[in-house]
């Protein structure tokens, strides 16, 4: 109790006591000598004003408060928890102010989740799936890589939970031994054919193609994938013929030519063109050329076409497809008509492919985009056209015009050439910037024309011109707008004195010997493939040099053949052989010779060759003219045309054309 002294209380005391020391001790336990406003009776230290009932504990050994404890609930004291586990960590319901720790079960660290389990406290390593959240985070841990998917063992989906590249419908890394993408399994059988890859340790000779594996069949369509992965191509023949475009009356010899065009409808497959060479429907043997489409066939009078408008035109002679000069995103094709007028002077037309794919019939002059008429009689210009590439190095795809029976001078029967950077209006032969002319009486230059490529290296397009005498074939340089024969012939093809009146047929095929240039085919009396590569070191060689040879065998028709590209991917490109009528079964034989059959000083037969197609049908004379084709039939590979002029006694007796696949 405050006591405050006044002058009665000291009066009654003086008045009472008359001890005069108890006077004045009992006076000083009634007064506040520190000023705090308790008197010393009250006050623990009245000597130091900081100390009285009612001032602050705090951590300094000294009772503040009067209360008869030390340092007792200090307001600087430190928070006290109970650790009863003993991890460190105490309970945060169980807090005591202290100045040191009330006894060695308590620890100034709180948030200890779990105060009787000496395992768990904030920062404890988790044990994954246990249902203990042992690191105080408030829950167990379950996806122990962090990759968002929860473990199995605590019921979730990622098959490992170490691992955070692995959980469903991660990427999965082939071959590597590691289940990523948490389906059960390595991805080791990429295509889903049954077989473990050779990456992986199996047997798959190639993973990414479902039809490759140990004991998959070889047909013609795979022919050139090795697909039961024993190291060879195998072999395999294809039958063909049952469904082909056939002419419209015996004797039209549909098939006579044939090429490839492109799509012109824009329906993602190509079309391609057949020549009914002796069609006399309106006109006798005015000829009829046929815009064909689809892997199928049935009666060429339903296709569209294009009609000759005057008798023996034979409209067809030569035609070639592909090229889109007219810039319209449609291919044109050119189509020459070599017994045009009444002194057979012929005539071409450049024929825009959507004129004809818009209407059903129409005459050549309908359709052009240009003409090349022929100037002298006879001279059956138009015999021969083709497509001869960037020659002058102008961007342009040159057009060449070839007149077989044109006189050079005094050379009757030389025969002539034509090239033409565009064509658009009437020209006349001798309009041509380029020209070329014969030097052999009777030679016919021109039966032949096609582009070659760069032979020379120098950057310019060459070409191929063919002759049915003298010469076999010539390759003529770019650059040259009146090139001299035979000397500026790059390649010269001549026949042998013991050969001068043995037929030869020459055609330019791809690279078959690897060099990075193409080569030159050219066929014996129809029995007999020499093949020349090379042909710009070697300017000059005849018949019997030939680097190798394909025998037809007795009693064979051969009379083209064509480039198929490196099939097989070994740098040596393949050629398709046809043969009309192969003597030893007679009927229609094609193979496609390998690149890497071709090999100096070689003969071989066609037997030799790993894939084979036969006709059904005899006498059809399939192959006597072949083309190349991007897909005509939607099935996302390329095509093979084959015409076949002859009059079948099955399904062409007007003569037919059918496609088959280029193998794969």
């Amino acid at each position: 109790m405050r006591r405050v002294l006044n002058m009665y209380s000291l009066l009654w005391i003086a008045g009472c006591l008359l001890d005069r020391e108890g006077y004045l001790e009992r006076r000083a336990e009634l007064i506040d000598h520190d000023g705090d406003s308790f008197v010393y009776e009250d006050d623990c230290d009245d000597g130091d004003a900081s100390v009285s009932p009612d001032a602050e504990e705090t951590c300094d050994g000294v009772d503040q408060d009067c209360d008869g404890h030390v340092d007792d609930d200090p307001v600087d004291g430190l928070s006290w928890y109970t650790d009863a586990d003993g991890d460190g960590y105490g309970d945060p319901l169980t807090v005591v102010v202290a100045c040191a720790a009330p006894a060695t079960t308590y620890t100034n660290r709180a948030d200890d989740c779990d105060d009787s389990d000496v395992h768990a406290f904030p920062g404890a390593d988790e044990v994954a799936y246990d249902g203990v959240d042992q690191d105080c985070d408030g829950y167990d841990l379950v996806d122990a890589d962090g990759d968002g998917h929860a473990g199995a063992p605590a019921g979730g989906d990622d098959c490992d939970d170490l691992d955070p590249a692995a959980f469903p419908c991660a990427e999965e890394v082939p071959y590597d031994g590691i289940d990523q993408d948490c389906s059960g399994g390595d991805a080791d059988d990429l295509d889903g054919d049954g077989v473990v890859g050779e990456a992986a340790g199996g047997p798959d000779c190639d993973d990414a193609d479902p039809a490759v594996f140990p004991g998959a069949e070889e047909t013609w369509a795979n022919g050139y994938t090795d697909n039961d992965c024993d190291g060879e191509l195998g072999t395999a023949t294809l039958e063909y013929g049952g469904t082909a475009w056939v002419g419209e009356s015996a004797g039209d010899e549909l098939g006579y030519r044939v090429s490839a065009l492109g799509d012109v409808d824009g329906d993602g497959r190509a079309e391609y063109l057949g020549v009914a060479l002796f069609e006399s429907g309106t006109y006798t043997l005015g000829g009829k050329v046929y815009l064909l489409d689809g892997g199928g066939g049935g009666p060429a009078a339903v296709a569209k076409s294009l009609v000759a408008g005057g008798e023996e035109w034979f409209l067809g002679a030569s035609v070639h497809g592909g090229a889109d000069l007219s810039g319209d995103g449609v291919p044109d094709f050119l189509v020459g008509a070599d017994g045009y007028g009444v002194s057979r002077r012929g005539h071409t037309w450049l024929v825009s492919g959507g004129a004809l794919g818009a209407s059903s019939s129409l005459t050549p002059d309908e359709a052009a985009l240009g003409a090349v008429s022929g100037e002298e009689d006879f001279s059956y210009s138009g015999h021969g056209t083709g497509f001869l590439g960037d020659v002058f190095g102008d961007g342009s795809d040159w057009i060449a015009v070839s007149a077989p029976f044109a006189t050079n001078g005094e050379t009757a029967a030389a025969g002539r050439l034509a090239g033409f950077a565009s064509i658009a209006g009437e020209l006349r032969l001798s309009d041509g910037d380029l020209q070329v002319s014969g030097y052999y009486s009777g030679g016919h230059l021109g039966v032949e024309l096609s582009a070659a490529g760069d032979e020379d290296g120098d950057g310019l397009d060459d070409y191929m011109v063919a002759s049915e005498s003298g010469d076999v074939a010539v390759i003529l340089p770019g650059g040259l707008l009146n090139p001299t024969l035979p000397d500026d012939a790059i390649f010269r093809l001549t026949r042998s004195s013991s050969g001068a009146a043995d037929r030869e047929d020459a055609f330019v095929v791809g690279d078959v010997d690897g060099d990075g240039h193409n080569d030159l085919a050219a066929i014996h009396n129809n029995a007999l493939l020499n093949v020349y590569t090379h042909l710009a070191a070697n300017p000059l060689q005849v018949v019997d040099d030939a680097t190798s040879s394909v025998d037809y065998g007795a009693d064979s028709l051969a009379y083209a053949v064509a480039n198929l590209g490196d099939l097989d991917d070994d740098g040596r490109e393949e050629t398709f052989l046809p043969v009309s009528h192969y003597g030893s079964i007679s009927t229609s034989y094609a193979v496609i010779w390998p690149g890497s059959l071709v090999n100096f000083g070689s003969t071989n037969t066609l037997d030799e060759a790993p894939l084979g197609a036969l006709s059904t049908q005899a006498q059809c004379a399939f192959g006597y003219r072949v083309a190349v084709s991007d897909d005509v039939d939607g099935d996302g590979v390329g095509d093979i045309i084959l015409g076949g002029p002859g009059d079948c006694d099955g399904a062409a007796p007007g003569g037919g054309v059918l496609t088959i696949p280029i193998p794969g």
